[in-house]
């Protein structure tokens, strides 16, 4: 397995364990050090995706400030034994439909986003980074905010989450083209959701959101919960395995 990079956070989307931590869990068995940089409300670009009032406060807004954090980090790192996982896109999308704009002008934003995106992603080839994995995004449009699939700002979520996902893999062909020598692995994210969003009770979870810490399959209005993180994560440490095995 392949050092992941980043500088670890102290907190996460659950209050628990994260998607994040399975990886993390598992990659130690071979000797891997995890980093993370993510952020809460963190988008690509947070000026490109017009995140106005719904966007977060602090020094680290978006993917652009956290690849200025990982420039000044001095841990010695290699190019031929590190991976560079990102997700990003729930936050870029929901701002959207948040701020009232209509399918058309939201395309017209998230496409820019999406090229930024593979902008930030050569800033890191250039710094050494050659194996990257993209998480598409998942049918957050299933969230309690979007009143779990049933909302009208639900169907514009999904038009916009099978777009932007598009964009991502088409882009990723010409990243690939550009960079023969890189490895950019896409991750779908959408069987564990759905596994699990679909027959909650197979794991002993309530159909809606819980109260009061019980276990859920929503942590709140738009974060998945913990049984729904540790699929994906370990999902994704099958990827990891198969692609860049110890």
């Amino acid at each position: 397995m392949l050092k992941l990079l980043g500088i670890c956070s102290s907190s996460t989307s659950t209050g628990d364990v994260n998607w994040v931590d399975v990886v993390a869990a598992s990659a130690s068995s071979c000797g891997t050090i995890t980093y993370n940089y993510a952020m809460g409300a963190n988008t690509v670009n947070a000026s490109r995706a017009h995140a106005g009032v719904f966007g977060v406060a602090g020094p680290v807004i978006d993917m652009v400030a956290q690849e200025k954090e990982f420039a000044k980090n001095d841990e010695p790192w290699d190019s031929d034994n590190s991976i560079f996982i990102h997700w990003f896109g729930i936050n870029d999308v929901a701002i959207q439909v948040w701020s009232g704009r209509n399918l058309n002008d939201s395309e017209a934003i998230l496409r820019p986003d999406v090229d930024d995106y593979f902008r930030l992603l050569e800033r890191q080839h250039d710094l050494g980074a050659r194996h990257f994995v993209t998480i598409l995004m998942p049918p957050i449009y299933r969230a309690p905010v979007f009143n779990y699939g049933f909302s009208p700002e639900a169907v514009e979520i999904k038009n916009l989450t099978d777009y932007w996902n598009a964009y991502l893999q088409e882009e990723r062909e010409k990243f690939l083209a550009r960079y023969p020598n890189t490895t950019a692995v896409m991750f779908d994210p959408e069987p564990s959701f759905t596994q699990i969003l679909d027959n909650p009770h197979d794991y002993g979870l309530p159909a809606r959101k819980a109260k009061h810490g019980a276990p859920a399959m929503w942590h709140d209005f738009i974060h998945p919960g913990i049984d729904i993180q540790k699929a994906v994560g370990t999902e994704l440490c099958g990827v990891l395995q198969a692609t860049w095995p110890c």
